[in-house]
């Protein structure tokens, strides 16, 4: 099996290649940003910056998480940065699955899961998400979760409900 998840090696971009194909975009960049939640930041994670690779891998790997809780029956993604993420999981829906999966790039405040969640229509809805910028509720599973440290800004507080803020503020 090939190193790469069974994808071949010209499948695979580099950065060198990615640069050339014309990807002017980072998957993290510093400046002054408006969140689409509302708030501002000193940084934006930019998964539009992903390859299809990168989304595979990623879906491959929350794949395995909700495989630990019984699988996935269905995928919804979030409009806009979840609608790549869910279809990279498609694959890994299977008959038997347990859970409604609502993908969604990053999480923030919560705000377009849970209507993603309202809107599948209840049962065993599970969110997954490529960044959490703020420590998600339970049945959101994140790939990778930032500290709280780096998403408090002046403008910005990402912080789920009970979570102290930093020690020093």
């Amino acid at each position: 099996m090939s190193p790469y998840g069974g994808l071949e090696a010209r499948d695979v971009e580099t950065p060198g290649t990615r640069a050339r194909a014309g990807r002017g975009s980072a998957f993290l960049r510093s400046g002054e940003f408006r969140l689409r939640s509302g708030g501002t930041s000193d940084f934006v994670v930019d998964c539009e910056a992903l390859t299809d690779v990168d989304l595979a891998t990623a879906a491959r790997l929350l794949a395995r998480l909700a495989d630990a809780r019984g699988g996935l029956r269905a995928v919804t993604g979030v409009p806009r940065g979840g609608l790549r993420l869910a279809a990279a999981l498609g694959p890994y829906v299977r008959a038997g699955g347990r859970w409604h999966a609502v993908a969604d790039d990053v999480y923030t405040t919560g705000a377009s899961l849970r209507a993603a969640r309202d809107a599948a229509g209840g049962g065993w809805v599970l969110g997954l998400v490529l960044v959490a910028r703020a420590e998600p509720p339970p049945w959101v599973l994140p790939l990778l979760r930032l500290e709280p440290e780096l998403t408090e800004t002046e403008g910005f507080r990402a912080r789920g409900p009970g979570r102290p803020p930093a020690s020093g503020r």
